[in-house]
């Protein structure tokens, strides 16, 4: 899940983005600053924000080590291309979907297969 998404989705479960950020023992701005991209996220900020979301916190934890790769050095590249393929590889939950209304149609379709 994006991490935009899932600040979201956690700050709605702790009641605000003001609840989360204590919760996450930082300060409110610069949660919003994550959640904008303007400022890192750590993975262990990465993986309590999933834990509280509800999403998968193994997952959430390669999307933040793929995040901190740099794509101008070649080794990290790499690297984070070979993390991409480990995450494409497994399904994503059905709440992380891309695209809803491709996931609903898609549905729809095997269910009618039955």
């Amino acid at each position: 899940m994006a991490l935009n998404l899932a600040i979201e989705k956690a700050a709605s479960i702790e009641g605000s983005q003001r609840a989360l950020a204590k919760r996450l023992g930082i300060r409110e701005n610069y949660l919003s600053d994550m959640k904008h991209g303007l400022k890192p996220c750590t993975v262990a900020n990465r993986v309590k924000i999933a834990q509280i979301a509800g999403v998968d916190p193994k997952r959430a934890a390669v999307e933040g080590l793929i995040d901190q790769l740099d794509d101008n050095d070649e080794i990290q590249k790499g690297a984070k291309a070979m993390l991409q393929s480990m995450l494409d590889a497994f399904p994503k939950e059905r709440n992380e979907s891309k695209n809803p209304e491709q996931e609903g149609q898609q549905g729809m379709a095997e269910r009618s297969r039955q």
